[in-house]
C-alpha cells in the first residue's frame, strides 16, 4: 500500500568566570560518543500526573547518568547546579521529568510563556530524540521555568525546523530547590521506527543567572544540542501502540470585514486536514479547503536593493516538515522550491487552496516529501507539485533529488529537476565538524530558452575557535524555478569567510572574534556584477550576553539598467563602489529590559547613506511583554533623496501558557499605511486551537488617518485522534 501511495503521489506531481579554550589533552578528555551498552527505559503501568511536579512516581523512571557538563562558558567543567533527568514510557506516550537544582531558586528566571518564542531570556531545559537512530533526524522539545513550549522537526543531521508543531503537553513548577518540568510525547505525534528499539536521546539544561548550558551527551561547543549523531543511545522502545494512526482535523470560520466605505460583508467557511500513519515512520497529510486565518503577518520590508525581497513561510501546512524539502542546502538562489510561490500571487495577496496532499517520512533508509495542491479556480486552473527524496549514505550524510512541476503564471509550463549532496562529519580529530553540499539543477520551461542548468557547491568547517566556509555556484541564463526562487540568474557566485574566537581569562569578556566575508558575483562573460568584502574588525560577548559588534565593509555593484529603491530615488546604470562602516550593540536578555541598536554609514551608487535601527524589549512580567523596533534610512544619490522611517510595536499578553493575545502594529511612510494585527488564542488541550483575529489598514498620509479595511476572523479547529 506504502509503495502505490508513493507512486500515485509521485506521479501528481551562559556563568561567573570565563576561562582559555581548553588544551587538546582536556578536549580529548570530555565524551564525545555513545555509550558502549546503552541505557534502557522503563515502562510503567500507571502514567503520571503532567502537573509540573515530580512525584514519587517518577523513581520508576530511568534516570540520565549523572554526567551533565558545560558546554558554556567552561568547556567540560562540571556544572554549577546538578540537574536530573527521568525517562519512563508505557505503550502510547513518552515520559520525560526534569529537576533542575539551583541553591539561589530566586534567580530562577521565568519571564515568558509564549509558544514558540525565543527562550533566551529564561531558564530551560531540552531534550532531543532520534526515533530512527539514522543520525539525521529527530525532534527537539523544550520548556522554560515559566512553562512555555517550543518544539521542532530535525533534518540533515542537526537543523531545526521550529515550524513543527507536535500534539504534546507539558507543565513546570518553581519551588525553594530550583525548578521542575515534566512532559508527555505521545508515540502518535512523531514519527517513529518500532523495530529499532534503541533512540538517540540527549538533553541540555540553560541556567540563565550564569549564563551557562550543560548537556549531557557530548557536551562540546563545536556540537549543537540538535545533532542527533552525537546523542547518546537508551533502549526499550519496541512494541509502542500508535492507535488507528488517524487524526481528523476540522475547523470552521466566520469572517466580518469592512471595506472602509461602509459595506460590510459576513462570510463563513468550513474545511478539515486529515492526517494518517500509514505506518509509525511515513505520514500521509490531506488538507481540503486550507484556511491560514491565524498565520502571523509578514514584517514589512522597504526593498533598498535591485532584485525582489526574500518573505519567509508563515503557513502551516508548508511549514509542516519543510525539512524534507531542503535541497543542496541553498537558503536562497538558486532555491528550487520556495512554497510562498504556492497560493500568495505576486502583490501579497493570498489566492484560494482548493485541496493538497502532502506524504513525508521514511521508508527504509529513504526519506521521502511528496506534495501535490490544486489551486481554486480563478479563470483557469492550477495544479502544483513537488517531489522530494534522499538517502542516507555514509555515517551523517545524504544523497537525493528534487522535482517541481507547475508555473503560477497563466498559460505557462515549468518543470525543474536537480540532484545533491550533503555531506556532513561530526567526528574529525578533536572533535571538529565539516559540512559539504553539491547540488545541480535543470529546468524546462515554456517561455524560455538558452542556458536552463544551475550547479554548485559549498564547503564549511563551523568550529568554535577557527571557521571557515566557501563555495561557489553557476547559474544559467534561461534557468527559471517557478515553485522557486531565483531573482539573479545568468551569473557566476563566489563566497567564502574566515573566523578566529578565542577566549580571553576575564571575569567581563567571555569571547573576542574577528574574521571577514567575501561574495563576488559575475556574469556569464566574467564581467563583475557585484562584489563585496566585509572586515568583521571585532565581535565582543560579555559574561552576561551582551554583544559589540564593529564592522568594515567595501562594495561594487554594477546594475546593467536603472532601477528604483524604496519606491522613490532611481539609481542609474552604470559602475559604483563605496565603502561602509557599521556598528551593533545587544543588551544581554538576562534583563528584563534588553536593548539593540544598529548604526551604518556607507557610500551609496555615487551617494551616501545613513541608517539606523534602536529596538526594545521590556518583560514587565511574564504576562505582559511590550517592545518595538524604528528604522531610519537617509539616502541622497544623483540629485535625489530620500528619507524612510519605519515603526514596529508589540504588547503581548499571556493569562497563561496556553492563552494569549498578540498585538502587532507596523508604520512605514513608504506605504503610508499603518497595519494592526491582533490575534488571540486559546489552546484548551494540545491539537485544539480558538482564534479570534482582528485585521485593521489605514493609511496615513502627512499624519491625517484614513480607515481603509478591518476584518475581524473567528476560527475553530480541533483534532479528533484514533
Amino acid at each position: 500500500m506504502r509503495r502505490i501511495l508513493c507512486v500515485l503521489l509521485a506521479a501528481g506531481c551562559p556563568v561567573s568566570v570565563a576561562t582559555a579554550q581548553l588544551d587538546q589533552d582536556e578536549r580529548e578528555s570530555i565524551e564525545t560518543a555513545p555509550l558502549d551498552r546503552p541505557n534502557s527505559i522503563y515502562t510503567v503501568e500507571t502514567a503520571p500526573e503532567i502537573d509540573g511536579v515530580l512525584e514519587e512516581l517518577w523513581q520508576d523512571g530511568t534516570p540520565l547518568s549523572d554526567s551533565f557538563r558545560q558546554v558554556e562558558p567552561r568547556e567540560g567543567a562540571e556544572p554549577t547546579e546538578r540537574t536530573e533527568v527521568y525517562l519512563m514510557r508505557d505503550s502510547r506516550n513518552f515520559y520525560v521529568g526534569f529537576r533542575c537544582w539551583d541553591r539561589d531558586a530566586a534567580s530562577i528566571s521565568a519571564t515568558q510563556m509564549k509558544y514558540d518564542g525565543d527562550f533566551d531570556p529564561d531558564d530551560n531545559v531540552t531534550i532531543v530524540i532520534d526515533p530512527f537512530r539514522d543520525r539525521r533526524t529527530g525532534y527537539t522539545f523544550q520548556m522554560t521555568a515559566g512553562g512555555a513550549r517550543k518544539d521542532g522537526r530535525i533534518t540533515n543531521g542537526d537543523r531545526v525546523d521550529y515550524n513543527w508543531d507536535g500534539i504534546w503537553y507539558g507543565r513546570t513548577s518553581i519551588d525553594e530547590h530550583g525548578w521542575t518540568a515534566e512532559m508527555v510525547i505521545p508515540f502518535q505525534t512523531i514519527l517513529a521506527d518500532p523495530d529499532v528499539g534503541e533512540w538517540g536521546i540527549n538533553a541540555q539544561r540553560f541556567i540563565r543567572s550564569r549564563n551557562e548550558t550543560v548537556r549531557w551527551a557530548t557536551p562540546r561547543r563545536d556540537i549543537r544540542i540538535s545533532s542527533v549523531a552525537n546523542a547518546d543511545l537508551v533502549a526499550g522502545f519496541e512494541d509502542f501502540d500508535i492507535g488507528a494512526g488517524f487524526d481528523f482535523k476540522p475547523f470552521v470560520r466566520a469572517d466580518i470585514r469592512d471595506d472602509g466605505q461602509g459595506n460590510t460583508d459576513f462570510a463563513s467557511t468550513a474545511g478539515l486536514d486529515m492526517f494518517w500513519k500509514i505506518d509509525p515512520s511515513l505520514t500521509l497529510v490531506l488538507t481540503i479547503n486550507n484556511d491560514f486565518a491565524e498565520t502571523e503577518v509578514d514584517q514589512r520590508q522597504i526593498n533598498f536593493g535591485r532584485f525582489p525581497l526574500f518573505f519567509p513561510e508563515k503557513r502551516d501546512f508548508f511549514l509542516e516538515d519543510a525539512g524534507f524539502f531542503n535541497f543542496g542546502g541553498i537558503r536562497r538562489n538558486p532555491l528550487p522550491f520556495y512554497s510562498r510561490r504556492i497560493g500568495i500571487g505576486p502583490d501579497g495577496a493570498e489566492q484560494g487552496i482548493l485541496a493538497g496532499i502532502r506524504m513525508t517520512g521514511k521508508v527504509e533508509d529513504l526519506n521521502v516529501g511528496l506534495m501535490n495542491v490544486q489551486m481554486k479556480s480563478n479563470g483557469f486552473s492550477k495544479n502544483y507539485s513537488v517531489a522530494r527524496v534522499f538517502g542516507d549514505v555514509l555515517d551523517e550524510s545524504t544523497v537525493g533529488a528534487i522535482m517541481t512541476v507547475g508555473d503560477p503564471a497563466q498559460g505557462e509550463r515549468n518543470v525543474v529537476g536537480g540532484v545533491d549532496f550533503n555531506y556532513k562529519n561530526t567526528n574529525l580529530e578533536g572533535g571538529r565538524s565539516l559540512t559539504a553540499n553539491a547540488f545541480a539543477l535543470v529546468s524546462d520551461s515554456s517561455d524560455r530558452s538558452g542556458d536552463s542548468t544551475a550547479f554548485g557547491f559549498k564547503v564549511g568547517y563551523p568550529n568554535d575557535v577557527v571557521g571557515w566556509y566557501g563555495g561557489f555556484s553557476r547559474i544559467g541564463d534561461a534557468y527559471d524555478a517557478a515553485l522557486g526562487f531565483n531573482p539573479r540568474t545568468g551569473i557566476y557566485e563566489y563566497f567564502g569567510g574566515w573566523r578566529y574566537r578565542w577566549r580571553p581569562e576575564s571575569d567581563l569578556v567571555r569571547s573576542i572574534e574577528t574574521g571577514f566575508n567575501g561574495f563576488l558575483v559575475t556574469d556569464l562573460q566574467s564581467d563583475l556584477e557585484s562584489l563585496d568584502m566585509e572586515i568583521e574588525a571585532l565581535e565582543i560577548e560579555t559574561e552576561d550576553g551582551s554583544t559589540l559588534n564593529l564592522n568594515y565593509l567595501r562594495r561594487r555593484e554594477v546594475p546593467f539598467r536603472p532601477f528604483t529603491v524604496a519606491n522613490a530615488v532611481t539609481i542609474a546604470a552604470g559602475d559604483y563602489a563605496w565603502n561602509a562602516v557599521e556598528a551593533s550593540f545587544s543588551s544581554s536578555e538576562a534583563n528584563p529590559l534588553t536593548v539593540d541598536a544598529d548604526l551604518g554609514w556607507s557610500g551609496y551608487y555615487g551617494g551616501s547613506r545613513l541608517e539606523w535601527t534602536a529596538g526594545s524589549t521590556w518583560r514587565i512580567s511574564p504576562q505582559l511583554v511590550v517592545g518595538g523596533t524604528f528604522t531610519y534610512n537617509d539616502i541622497e544619490v544623483q540629485d535625489q533623496r530620500v528619507i524612510t522611517r519605519q515603526l514596529t510595536a508589540i504588547a503581548d499578553v499571556y493569562f497563561t501558557p496556553d492563552v494569549s493575545l498578540q498585538n502587532y502594529l507596523q508604520w512605514d511612510d513608504v506605504s503610508d499605511t499603518v497595519g494592526i494585527n491582533a490575534r488571540f488564542r486559546w489552546t484548551p488541550e494540545p491539537g485544539t486551537d480558538l482564534y479570534i483575529v482582528f485585521n485593521q489598514n489605514v493609511e496615513s498620509e502627512n499624519l491625517e488617518f484614513t480607515l481603509t479595511q478591518s476584518e475581524l476572523i473567528t476560527k475553530f479547529g480541533w483534532t479528533i485522534r484514533f
